[in-house]
């Protein structure tokens, strides 16, 4: 009796082989394609809204309007501010960290989008995000990334303290949440709202997350004309 052969190998299937690597070059095609349009969106030009965004009622109406204690935080210019030094200008005024990866650079687009909007009028405005993250929001650190969205956007550092003094004011919200797979990290679970306070420093408005830059600027520019 011979002794056994070892059994033929199949030859590579040439056809699938060409068929994978072409579906693997078209993902990666569509997925390039994707990340240019987000990252030409974000880099200054104003995501499309319709009409429709117009049409919802925006903003949920402070009346009568809530005075507002005053607070004192580092700015990203390394100078104290108080809020009442922004007396005589509308704010928009949001609370978020600069590691955040979602809704914080969401909300600075819907920022840099309503200046846009407004115009002339944007000069009546201040937009200010107060950090949630002081341990690692610097005045240095918030400086370079507002500016990435606005050179005139306003960015201050939170204090525990002061904080714990307006949390009434705003039904503030945040948490520090350590991340799980990352020993020492962390994140900081926070509120999505903007606020807009009046020229007097009283909070006349407050914004959901969802509300959009052409319904913002439409109503604030019904506030601004009265």
């Amino acid at each position: 009796m011979s002794e056994s052969q070892p059994l033929p190998q199949p030859a590579p299937n040439s056809s699938r082989s060409a068929f994978i690597i072409f579906t693997v070059m078209i993902v990666l095609a569509l997925a390039g394609l994707a990340a240019f349009l987000v990252l030409n969106r974000d880099n200054g030009e104003e995501a499309v809204e319709t009409d429709t965004d117009l049409i919802d009622e925006v903003g949920a109406v402070i009346d009568p309007p809530q005075p507002l204690t005053d607070f004192t935080f580092a700015a990203n210019n390394g100078q104290p501010l108080q809020l009442s030094d922004l007396r005589g200008r509308y704010v928009l005024l949001y609370f978020g960290f600069t590691y955040c990866p979602d809704f914080c650079p969401t909300t600075m687009l819907t920022f840099r989008q309503i200046k846009a909007r407004l115009g002339e009028r944007a000069d009546d405005f201040a937009f200010v995000l107060v950090s949630v993250d002081p341990q690692r929001d610097t005045p240095e650190v918030l400086d370079a990334y507002v500016r990435r969205f606005d050179e005139t956007f306003i960015a201050l550092q939170g204090n525990e303290a002061e904080l714990e003094r307006i949390r009434a004011d705003f039904n503030l919200y945040y948490e520090v949440v350590p991340l799980r797979d990352s020993p020492g990290e962390y994140t900081v679970d926070h509120l999505a709202s903007k606020f807009l306070i009046d020229p007097e420093g009283r909070l006349i408005r407050i914004y959901s997350f969802t509300d959009g830059a052409a319904a913002m600027t439409a109503d604030l520019l019904e506030e601004i004309e009265g």
